[in-house]
């Protein structure tokens, strides 16, 4: 038998997944629906955010947009995130609020006290680690090859082929660490495209060591190394891309992508990007960061159906500005 207060708390669920359901985000999917910042880098007062599947966030540089990717990825890039956050200076504790649905919320809260320890709670219970509920693929910058190094390590290399098989194997290691996988996830994910549509370059293929993609519909294949920053970057694009949806089809997912990593691109990728994303209706969650909506200028329906988030900045304190219009 159900109690009165069991039956209050069925009934506060159901309404609360109908709600969600109406929103774009069926419960057992897996999502991320709200974070609360305190104290945290430039967010000094408590900031608020609702989200939805796919999110764009936009402000001035500075305002918080990557303290927001990186705090959502930082359950599963622990180190290489969380270190430069922990030695900022700080009189009170930084809170990180994740509140996390599937099938019912989960709550997650990273803290960093003053003494610079962090913290992890997950529905109010301290551990000292924690596993992540959701898959993190983050697209915050454009990959950059250490000229210095490389040629460091070539420089006493005579035998031409040496010379090749350490280039290329440079390339693909600084690739591999650039996308946060290994190799065996690598050569999974060039067979998962091949048997897939692709969206933003014609071929792909691999080879001992050797990465090579067609760019161009009447092009070649190419090895990754002889291509162009913006050509490399959309290679990337399309392994970054195909990642979320590989991870979405095993458990949630979480696609962030920063301005910073796609500046390279022209307007239209970017357009076909937004759009690809909302057409397909990936099982993946998006949050797309931009410093402004330059987009409407030219492509008035570009950010269609996504749930706009305005960061501003108000007598010192970061809030989310209610006069933006919402796109769900």
């Amino acid at each position: 038998m159900y109690s009165v207060a069991d039956l209050k708390e069925m009934k506060r669920q159901h309404e609360e997944n109908i709600y969600y359901r109406q929103c774009g985000i069926p419960p057992e999917a897996g999502y991320i629906i709200g974070i609360s910042i305190s104290n945290y880098g430039p967010i000094k007062n408590t900031l608020n955010i609702d989200l939805r599947k796919n999110n764009i966030i936009w402000g001035i540089n500075g305002i918080g947009k990557t303290l927001i990717c990186e705090n959502l990825s930082s359950l599963i890039f622990k180190e290489k995130i969380m270190k430069r956050w922990v030695h900022s200076k700080r009189n009170f504790s930084s809170i990180f609020n994740i509140t996390f649905l599937k099938e019912r919320k989960h709550e997650i809260k990273i803290e960093i006290t003053k003494s610079n320890d962090i913290n992890y709670y997950y529905n109010d219970l301290i551990f000292p680690n924690i596993i992540s509920p959701y898959n993190v693929v983050y697209m915050a910058d454009a990959l950059k090859i250490d000229e210095y190094k490389l040629n460091n390590l070539l420089k006493e290399v005579q035998d031409e082929q040496e010379y090749e098989i350490k280039y290329n194997k440079y390339y693909l290691d600084e690739l591999l660490k650039h996308l946060n996988i290994n190799i065996d996830v690598f050569i999974t994910l060039i067979k998962y495209i091949n048997i897939n549509d692709k969206n933003f370059i014609y071929g792909i293929e691999f080879e001992n060591t050797v990465l090579k993609a067609q760019i161009k519909h009447d092009g070649y294949l190419l090895e990754f190394n002889l291509l162009s920053d913006s050509e490399k970057e959309r290679v990337i694009l399309e392994l970054r891309f195909q990642l979320s949806k590989l991870y979405s089809e095993i458990s949630p997912t979480l696609f962030l992508i920063e301005h910073t990593a796609i500046s390279i691109f022209d307007d239209e990728l970017v357009v076909q990007l937004l759009k690809l994303i909302i057409e397909k209706k990936y099982n993946f969650q998006t949050i797309i960061t931009f410093p402004d909506l330059f987009l409407l200028k030219k492509y008035p329906n570009a950010y269609d159906n996504y749930h706009l988030i305005h960061l501003v900045l108000e007598n010192k304190n970061v809030k989310v500005d209610k006069n933006t219009i919402y796109n769900d």
